[in-house]
């Protein structure tokens, strides 16, 4: 009887698994397809330079997204009971936090443009920084609902969201709004999936602050902040430099092929990750069943990621020319570089939420710590040699990242880099040898025909090979 029930409880698990991580996927899918949609109308239609001047304030609205959060709903999604008095005063944090932080750039948006030397920036900063109040007023709803794998109601106001700030930013982009169309788009994005999850969702925060749940929220969100704030810097670190030394265009160029090339990952990983962590933590009493259970993402996600990145890789100037416009062509060897860089991405992503999930935040933060550091040494050896020099320097983050992740998982799991590199190998192998041949068919036999078609043509054969 016992064994039938464990039977039974493992089934239900699996299909539990199986339904959030589908509904996550189809969010994730449907939500990175009308962004690729609207950034790439928004491409034909506005110059790098307008991508650059938004890109100078992403690692200001980058950091004050962070910090809205404060890193304390994974400490709500993460721990096995929370009180009323948990959810009201993540509420309240986060909303004060949120108001703090939208009157700070606005105060400071005439600084942020001196730093640049653009004047105009000043509008567009004090546009962006409202989308920090916005955002404030929806963490705990996405809390609560992943807690419960509850991904559909998620996708139904990402869906609203997406959809809604696209439309409304392409509209304004046609009529000539240029950067302030750009620079509303994260601000809807924002508000847009606030009020929806207050539309879908029933909680309302009926209990009032509390310094006692505040401090059980930060023993473990504090280190989750400290984690997700040195990613947020590093990741987009380059910004202020790449603005400051080579100016808009150049900035606008690089950022739109880290863009471009993010999307991949961020569709899988979030569709992985986002089911992952509440998963991996029901787990934590079993390090066999999570090594498992990491095994197979890690298979699943690299038989997925790596034939789309180095497919990307070989036809980024044919994948930028017929989405992008042929203005956008000096981005395509940065992107080519960077692609290469997220081969790796599912094993980055999937051994953090195992870090996660056994409560090792304080783990995440020090492993931050010193990727952050490292980073910017490779940034700053690679600023001489320009783009391309910078999409390298990530090539050999992603690699030394890796090390350092991998080191943790094989102490905690006995899975380390030799034995999950393993398990990438074969479809990591097997997309560098079509990837390859689609490379020199194109070279021999496709340039005289016209960019779509050896974007069809490259994609068909490299998937059948």
């Amino acid at each position: 009887m016992h064994g039938d029930f464990s039977e039974g409880s493992c089934a239900l698990r699996k299909r539990s698994a199986l339904i959030a991580t589908l509904w996550s996927g189809g969010d994730v899918l449907f939500r990175q397809g009308i962004q690729f949609l609207t950034l790439a109308l928004l491409a034909r239609m506005l110059a790098p330079s307008d991508f650059g001047m938004i890109a100078m304030l992403s690692l200001i609205t980058g950091v004050a997204t962070v910090l809205v959060d404060g890193g304390l709903s994974v400490a709500l999604i993460q721990r096995q009971e929370v009180t009323r008095a948990d959810e009201a005063t993540l509420f309240y944090f986060n909303v004060s936090i949120g108001l703090l932080l939208t009157l700070l750039i606005v105060i400071c948006a005439p600084w942020i443009a001196a730093f640049y030397r653009a004047p105009d920036l000043i509008t567009p900063a004090r546009i962006m920084a409202l989308g920090c109040l916005l955002g404030s007023l929806a963490p705990v709803h996405t809390a609560l609902l992943t807690r419960k794998l509850d991904f559909a109601t998620q996708a139904k106001a990402s869906t609203l969201a997406t959809t809604a700030s696209g439309v409304i930013v392409v509209v304004l982009a046609l009529q000539g709004w240029g950067v302030i169309a750009l620079a509303l788009h994260g601000v809807l994005m924002a508000g847009f999936m606030s009020a929806a999850l207050w539309w879908l969702h029933p909680w309302r925060p009926h209990a009032g602050f509390s310094f006692q749940s505040l401090r059980s929220l930060t023993h473990f969100g504090f280190f989750q902040l400290g984690a997700s704030l040195l990613d947020m810097i590093y990741n987009r670190l380059h910004t202020p430099l790449l603005g400051r030394l080579f100016g808009a265009r150049d900035l606008g160029l690089y950022s739109q092929a880290d863009t471009l090339r993010q999307m991949p990952g961020n569709f899988l990983g979030s569709m992985v990750a986002r089911a992952a962590l509440p998963l991996f933590s029901r787990n934590t009493d079993d390090p066999t069943l999570m090594r498992r259970g990491l095994e197979l993402s890690i298979r699943v996600m690299t038989f997925l990621m790596a034939p789309i990145m180095l497919g990307m890789a070989v036809l980024s100037d044919v994948i930028l020319t017929c989405f992008f416009g042929l203005h956008w062509q000096d981005a395509a060897l940065p992107l080519s570089i960077l692609c290469l860089a997220s081969v790796l991405y599912p094993l980055h992503v999937l051994n953090v939420q195992v870090f996660y999930a056994l409560g090792h935040a304080k783990l995440v933060f020090q492993l931050q710590v010193a990727k952050v550091l490292v980073g910017l040494l490779l940034l700053l050896a690679s600023l001489p040699f320009g783009l391309i020099g910078i999409a390298w320097g990530q090539v050999m983050f992603s690699i030394i990242a890796l090390c350092l992740n991998t080191w943790h998982t094989h102490r905690l799991l006995n899975y380390g880099s030799c034995a999950q590199l393993r398990e990438c190998f074969p479809p990591i192998g097997a997309a560098a040898v079509a990837s390859g041949l689609v490379l020199l068919w194109r070279y021999n036999g496709l340039p005289t025909l016209a960019p779509m078609l050896q974007l069809l043509y490259g994609g068909a054969v490299g998937a059948i090979i």
